[in-house]
């Protein structure tokens, strides 16, 4: 049995302000609320081929992850795709967001996915979409080392990433609806911008940060943690589709695997 552990606000890495920013950039129009959706051909080319490697696999654990899980509807999908499949695994959700999580309708933890509140080895599977862009490059190893550690052997990891190239930006709205984007050099340096846009009474909304993310990069932490590349594809919404961010953007699909 998976033990789920309630966090203090102080075990986060993330204070409580950072969690704010994540539940403002939550609140825009084609994000949690409004839009929150997932483009049929994510589910058709991505997500169902993904849980019949789940259903197929070679492992006692019953449990499945969804990390950095939004308002849940992956792991809603998954629920649907699991029980037309004929299997009744559990499915948690984590999140950083209280909005999201809020939004969910699952079993869920609040927690950063470099901080999982779960025993070792209770996971059959774990899903990672669009939020590794917002690791800080010198927390990916211990990101990958922390999926390792709740994965049971033979367990899976899908990651599904937007690549950022060499560059790390944020960004900021202010009340006229202007975009400023402003280039930041690490961690430190984007929780100083955004403690001073905070202040601003002219800047509406602030971004999360966005850390450069390529699949060698991605393999790499992986292959640190002990993990194995099974597969490594792409995938691409079509023009008009809505998915978490921009439609036209192409993620890297990552299937990974504990020895």
């Amino acid at each position: 049995m998976l033990e789920l552990v309630t966090i203090l606000f102080g075990v986060f890495f993330m204070a409580s302000s950072e969690s704010q920013i994540v539940d403002q950039y939550g609140t825009q129009e084609h994000k949690y609320i409004v839009g929150n959706s997932m483009s049929m051909g994510f589910r058709k080319e991505v997500l169902f081929p993904f849980c019949e490697e789940v259903a197929n696999l070679n492992c006692g654990a019953q449990a499945v992850g969804d990390i950095a899980s939004g308002a849940g509807l992956a792991a809603g999908l998954m629920r649907l795709e699991f029980e037309r499949l004929g299997t009744d695994y559990r499915i948690i959700e984590t999140d950083i967001s209280e909005l999201g999580l809020s939004l969910s309708k699952g079993e869920r933890a609040r927690a950063l996915a470099q901080e999982l509140p779960f025993k070792k080895e209770g996971f059959r599977a774990l899903l990672f979409k669009d939020a590794m862009v917002h690791i800080p490059k010198e927390e990916r190893n211990h990101l990958f080392e922390e999926f390792g550690r709740v994965l049971a052997p033979g367990g899976i990891l899908l990651v599904v990433t937007q690549r950022i190239f060499p560059g790390f930006y944020t960004y900021c709205v202010d009340g006229g609806d202007n975009l400023r984007m402003k280039l930041i050099l690490n961690k430190k340096q984007y929780l100083r911008s955004k403690s001073e846009k905070e202040s601003d009474p002219r800047i509406s909304e602030i971004g999360p940060p966005y850390y450069t993310t390529t699949p060698f990069l991605v393999t790499q932490n992986a292959k640190n943690a002990g993990l194995i590349l099974l597969s490594q594809t792409s995938w691409q919404p079509q023009r008009g589709e809505t998915e978490w961010h921009d439609d036209s953007v192409k993620r890297s699909v990552m299937l990974l695997q504990k020895a």
